[in-house]
């Protein structure tokens, strides 16, 4: 495929597949859809000082949008060009003006055969770094040997003094301790501001049971004390002032009406239940409520829902009682859903739901109330932290990894050398204590039915999104196994494994799909879908969106993906040419749907949001009609040899299969009650494939901050 081509210093940028080149190493490079956008217009007008308004005319096309969406879409552009923004190469900054892209290009021509056609497996130590990789890395520089000798001595100048600046501010974890060894999962310390007490939530590994609130007396070998015992469901708590405060989020059930509530509660002894002192507001956000007490002017911040769907965050002072809206979620996204305040209580971290799957992190100053964005990342994060010294974010880079992350360096450093299984919800509690969770790595199994009898695949490591072929012969799955998330495929006749992927990055993969012909695999992670090639050996990018792929499946002709996502608050329906040389998406249904599946040449089949019944939309006419009636809503189904299989829930999890023709459904076969909601079947029906989620096992334990 012929396509124009950017030249400049040692890299090739091809706009048509968004794809970055660099020539001295042959490593490839995706941009996002606005990153490339922002490099063709630099490219289109090099070496002039080009202002953000000119940027948001041209580039978002007026839309409405914050200097931050700016600064990250730049920031990204540089990591993907490895690109220093003290010492630039490509893009430089002019404060309070603009950018200068520092190149001047050549336009060429190109013959390569591109990304969205076919890319050979390249070796892990060649493959490159994505452009969406969540912590930025330092890579290594080619240095221009005009300017060698100037370098070496500069570098040997300044290496001392720089080393030395590392090494002071290098913070790792160290002398870990166990804290709590209950059944079940153990979440949120928090230390009391005496130093001697470990307030934490613990779920008990039964069916029935909720989070409860439990204390550790640090002092006495650890031993436990639990401080709730009702139904309720507490999703979150902090101290207060003294030992004897405690700030929870409960939420009660009764029937099908649920109330959530935040409180204090009076705390006598170690050996008696707490008590509530007062309700202080009643909110709406449920499990995304979380708290921080502010102990110098009496304030509990929290966050809350403002509408259906978005979360800001508030401070009531509890002198005055008077609650006050923070911040402003914006158009897309859910908004502000967790916050936690630094150790020095002068500065709230916000976690913003800022559009689907992508977090930013905001810092929220408390004396001046600005608020300053420090990280974007692609993926949905629900916790972090604020390092000691208030400088780093604490957070979880993926499975087993707890890293500190410099938002002025954009740097990242490992906390823990050593890993106990899936660590996270890590929190400094003082300049000295720090405290996570591990949880067991083993939490997600494989369940085979193959005529309604049911076979357990258990191994010691994790398995989900399993995937089988229509003709039954291979299973595509996510394992941990290798450390990180990795594709794999299983032939079931010969049992014979295969890793397909070997990504070093934490990838969070939503979903994998087989092709009507077996030969290709369908990799949705994130906002992006790639597609393997099994026998030939290649890798392929569909395309990347702007918003949350979710659900994809292929035309029955092979020739188009169908997949939806939520846009502006509502679940909306799009299609992608497979194989082609656009990566175009385009809107398939004109009003809310999900879960589109192609019934026939000119038919279309589909589930309305939170609705009963099942839709047929004709493509020619553009029109849709009802199928079914009685369809459960909200409940994942496939299509096999026209017949319907869905998963029910109520009144309890089972496989049930109907006629398309004829809505008469029977039950196949009952299914535990953590089965998961995707499932896949072969062409003829006989066998089915389902992913269980384990009941969480998790422990709390302690280290010693090491700076």
């Amino acid at each position: 495929m012929s396509v124009s081509c950017y030249e400049f210093l040692n890299y090739h940028f091809f706009s048509e597949t968004r794809t970055l080149l660099n020539i001295q190493t042959n490593q490839e490079t995706y941009l996002e859809p606005k990153v490339a956008d922002l490099l063709l217009y630099f490219l289109q007008n090099p070496q002039r000082v080009i202002s953000k308004d000119e940027l948001i005319k041209d580039v978002w096309q007026d839309s409405v949008i914050t200097d931050n969406s700016i600064s990250w879409a730049i920031s990204q552009l540089r990591k993907a060009l490895d690109d220093h923004p003290k010492a630039p190469t490509f893009i430089k900054t002019y404060p309070k003006k603009g950018y200068q892209f520092l190149p001047a290009p050549n336009i060429v021509k190109s013959n390569v055969v591109m990304n969205n056609v076919s890319i050979k497996y390249v070796d892990e130590n060649t493959k490159p770094t994505s452009s969406q990789s969540m912590i930025a890395k330092q890579r290594p520089r080619f240095i221009n040997t005009n300017y060698l000798i100037l370098t070496i001595f500069v570098i040997s100048l300044l290496s001392l003094f720089y080393f030395q600046s590392q090494v002071d501010s290098l913070t790792k974890l160290e002398n870990i301790q166990n804290i709590t060894n209950l059944d079940g999962a153990e979440e949120d310390p928090r230390l009391s501001p005496e130093g001697n007490l470990l307030l934490f939530r613990h779920k008990a590994n039964t069916s029935d049971s909720t989070f409860q609130l439990y204390i550790a007396d640090l002092n006495a070998q650890n031993a436990v004390h639990r401080l709730t015992h009702d139904k309720a469901n507490y999703v979150n708590a902090i101290w207060g002032d003294n030992i004897e405060k405690i700030f929870a989020v409960k939420v009660e059930k009764n029937n099908n009406d649920f109330r959530c509530t935040i409180n204090s509660y009076d705390l006598q002894s170690l050996q008696a239940l707490v008590t509530l002192h007062k309700t202080l507001h009643q909110c709406d956000g449920m499990s995304a409520t979380s708290l921080a007490y502010h102990q110098a002017t009496n304030t509990l911040y929290f966050t809350d829902k403002i509408d259906d769907n978005k979360y800001a965050v508030y401070k009531l002072n509890l002198t005055s009682n008077k609650i006050k809206q923070l911040t402003t979620p914006e158009k897309e996204g859910l908004g502000d859903n967790f916050i936690s305040l630094d150790l020095a209580q002068e500065k709230l971290l916000i976690l913003r739901d800022s559009f689907w799957s992508n977090t930013e992190f905001v810092s929220l100053n408390l004396q001046t109330n600005q608020l300053e964005s420090l990280l974007s990342i692609q993926s949905r994060y629900y916790k972090a932290y604020f390092s000691p010294n208030s400088e780093q974010i604490w957070l979880n880079s993926g499975n087993d990894v707890l890293v500190s992350y410099d938002p002025k360096k954009e740097q990242s450093t490992p906390l823990l050398t050593n890993t106990f299984g899936w660590n996270y919800n890590l929190s400094p509690e003082s300049n000295t204590d720090a405290f996570f969770s591990v949880s067991d790595p083993n939490y997600g199994d494989i369940i085979i039915n193959r005529n309604s009898q049911l076979k357990k695949l258990t191994t010691q490591y994790t398995e989900l999104l399993p995937t089988i072929s229509s003709d039954g012969k291979t299973l595509s799955y996510v394992s941990n196994k290798t450390g990180t998330p990795q594709i794999w495929l299983k032939n079931l006749t010969n049992k014979k494994e295969t890793q397909l992927t070997s990504t070093k990055e934490y990838t969070e993969y939503r979903q994998l799909v087989w092709s009507p012909n077996n030969e290709w695999l369908l990799v949705t992670s994130q906002n992006k879908i790639e597609a393997y090639h099994l026998k030939r050996g290649i890798k392929m990018l569909v395309t990347i969106a702007d918003f949350g792929i979710f659900y994809p499946s292929f035309s029955l002709d092979g020739e188009t993906i169908y997949f939806s996502s939520i846009v502006s608050g509502d679940w909306q329906t799009f299609q992608v040419p497979f194989k082609s040389k656009t990566t175009n998406i385009s809107p398939v249904i004109p009003h809310p749907a999900w879960l589109v599946k192609q019934l026939d040449e000119s038919t279309l089949l589909y589930s309305k949001p939170h609705m009963e019944g099942l839709f047929t939309f004709d493509i020619t006419s553009q029109t849709s009609s009802q199928l079914f009636k009685n369809f459960p809503k909200n409940d994942y189904w496939v299509l096999a040899d026209n017949k319907l299989y869905f998963r029910q829930t109520q009144p309890y999890k089972s496989l049930r299969v109907t006629s398309i023709d004829n809505y008469l459904p029977r039950e196949l076969v009952q299914l535990p009650n953590d089965t998961n909601e995707l499932f896949s079947i072969t062409h003829s029906g006989d066998t089915s494939i389902f992913s269980v989620q384990r009941q969480k096992q998790s422990d709390i334990k302690k280290a010693k901050i090491i700076h």
